[in-house]
């Protein structure tokens, strides 16, 4: 939800993001177990192709092992219980010996895994496309975080790499999610990100939209024993952790009137992780169960709004 300072059509961020009555109650989704493993990802990116220059692009944006994958996993599954299809476009990655297809067919199986190495596995580099009632509502990327910010300062990645630069110059409108989480690595590595996201902002268009998802939400102290969210109390934890990145988006001159921050900000959650022993595969494996619906339902809620 956006960060305001009415209660309009952009709801202040301060105010209220607990608004557990206006989620429709959706059945959790049923795991589903699978054995057979999935080509491993491309080691390389070859050649980029994105064909669609109108849709808007979903450009999840953070770290290595933010949970980027798994927030795309989430929100695929939602968005199949709700009979919104989303599927990988097959033509978006040519000249790698066909891994990238094969990935792509392979997708769903992946995704509705309850291993959370299956399902994230062979979704290292992809775009879906989003359509509802017959019509491309947009197409959401998901790439390597070590290209996105390497937390290692002695690493030197440049950035922006050529794919991202292509996908950022492009003229689809675009949104980006920010994914934050609580207790990132170190204040240094924080700070960094931080300044990486500042980097982006210069980048954008006007036209585009910034969502801040703040994962792994369980983890907070805004979360109350009632499953709530204290606004107030995330907002402090992220100006505490990331100090200025808020800033970045605050709005100026009249339209301060209307909104303190030209953004949104969700707060998220993939679900549970637990260890256990597979018999099939004779090894402890990490399980995963999909978290309340709430969350992805917010998130496509929020996309749709930026759209």
């Amino acid at each position: 939800m956006p960060i305001t300072n009415n209660n309009e059509e952009q709801v202040d961020v301060v105010q209220e993001i607990d608004r557990q009555d206006n989620y429709e109650p959706i059945p959790e989704i049923n795991q589903v177990d699978i054995t057979a493993p999935a080509p491993a990802p491309a080691g390389g990116i070859v050649d980029v192709n994105l064909k669609d220059k109108t849709s808007p692009i979903i450009f999840l944006f953070g770290p290595p092992s933010s949970g980027k994958t798994m927030t795309l996993v989430r929100l695929y599954r939602y968005l199949n219980h709700i009979n919104i299809n989303i599927k990988p476009n097959e033509d978006f990655v040519s000249k790698d010996g066909g891994e990238y297809v094969s990935r792509c067919k392979n997708f769903h199986n992946d995704a509705m895994s309850n291993l959370a190495a299956e399902a994230t596995k062979g979704v290292d580099f992809m775009l879906l496309d989003i359509w509802d009632n017959g019509a491309k509502k947009c197409q959401i990327l998901e790439s390597p975080g070590e290209k996105l910010f390497e937390p290692d300062p002695n690493k030197k990645i440049p950035f922006p790499v050529q794919y991202v630069s292509n996908i950022i110059d492009s003229d689809n409108r675009k949104v980006y999610i920010f994914i934050l989480e609580p207790n990132y690595k170190d204040d240094a590595t924080r700070v960094r990100y931080k300044d990486r996201i500042a980097e982006v902002k210069q980048m954008m268009d006007k036209k585009d939209k910034v969502i801040f998802l703040y994962n792994k939400i369980d983890c907070s102290p805004a979360l109350d024993n009632n499953g709530n969210v204290n606004i107030k109390t995330l907002r402090k934890e992220i100006n505490d952790d990331y100090p200025g990145l808020l800033d970045l988006f605050k709005v100026h001159g009249p339209k301060a009137i209307i909104k303190e921050y030209d953004c949104y900000l969700i707060p998220f959650q993939t679900g549970t992780y637990f260890e256990e022993f597979n018999t099939v595969l004779n090894k402890n494996v990490t399980v995963f169960t999909a978290g309340k619906n709430k969350y992805p339902q917010e998130l496509w809620n929020t996309i749709i709004k930026c759209l």
